[in-house]
């Protein structure tokens, strides 16, 4: 029976119910799912965030922070930020393009200012994140908290190794016996911040960033999935792949969905119950980098990126 068709109220009050617990669970940063975009010259940016693009109001075609529908946890909205270097524009020599080829977003503007509310005293700074480094990149996420204007602790989470998959991070602030916080400021970037004396960007390495937070964690609500036990074999050939799976995870159909590195979905396939190996051409993706997943629809999948030859 449709309660909620024949209650209709009974339909808003479970989406207000739901709307509350993923508010709360933002933990005070906003738009921290990054759900909400807006119009940004010829790009897109997320509401209430910076880009060096917005900043410098260019009229170019390079979007360095693009809106990517690959996301995590699955069933906590529907995109992610995708925020990816230029070494082109960053050594062109012409300002502001170089400063354009820096992939970074900021909650702030460039003068380190609004800064958002905060209450209570959040110990640790955490998140999902992809990452895909070149060139010996590091990626940079940066969260300050203040208190009556004054910078009173910072939490700084940096690595230069892959992470393919969608990986969780937690970092804590470098004074946790602070008093009180009142505000606050965040900064993403997929390489060294030049403006604190580094080199800037090394390559065009992309970085996703997903769901953040204070303190908790933000998981999905399904079951874990389990890893899928697929073998992936690229046919130069025919300029197609062929997966072959399990005798575990043969017995169950399954979507192959193929992403170019922005996070639009490319190609969906049915992968048939019972059948061991399936093809896929590719012909039209040759040369650029795709990230594949597999589901089962249940609890198991597989993620991996490759190149196809």
């Amino acid at each position: 029976m449709d309660l909620a068709g024949k209650f209709p109220a009974m339909k808003y009050y479970s989406f207000l119910s739901l709307f509350l617990l993923f508010h709360g669970l933002q933990a005070q940063i906003p738009n921290a799912g990054f759900e909400n975009w807006q119009p940004n010259q010829a790009c897109l940016k997320p509401l209430v965030w910076n880009t060096i693009y917005s900043e410098f109001d260019s009229s170019g075609t390079y979007c360095p922070v693009q809106r990517s529908g690959d996301h995590y946890p699955a069933d906590l909205g529907q995109y992610s930020v995708r925020i990816a270097n230029d070494t082109a524009l960053w050594h062109s020599g012409t300002e502001p393009a170089s400063w354009l080829g820096w992939g970074i977003l900021f909650s702030s503007h460039f003068n380190d200012k609004p800064l958002f509310p905060v209450e209570g005293n959040p110990k640790s700074f955490c998140g999902y994140y992809r990452f895909l480094p070149e060139n010996g990149d590091t990626l940079n996420f940066r969260a300050f908290l203040y208190n009556n204007g004054t910078e009173i602790t910072m939490a700084h989470f940096r690595t230069d190794q892959p992470a393919p998959d969608w990986t969780p991070f937690r970092v804590y602030f470098s004074d946790t016996n602070y008093v009180q916080a009142d505000s606050g400021r965040i900064t993403l970037s997929s390489a060294n911040e030049p403006k604190d004396g580094s080199l800037g960007p090394l390559g065009n390495s992309v970085v996703w960033v997903d769901n953040l937070s204070f303190d908790k964690l933000l998981t999905d609500i399904r079951k874990p999935m389990e890893k899928m036990d697929l073998r992936i074999l690229q046919n130069p050939l025919n300029k197609g792949i062929m997966l072959q799976r399990g005798i575990s995870a043969s017995g169950r159909s399954a979507d192959v969905l193929l992403f170019d590195l922005q996070g639009k979905e490319i190609s969906r396939t049915k992968w048939l119950s019972g059948a061991e190996k399936l093809e896929i051409s590719l012909d039209r993706f040759t040369d650029k980098m795709l990230m594949l997943r597999c589901t089962d629809g249940l609890n198991s999948e597989a993620r991996l990126i490759f190149r196809p030859e």
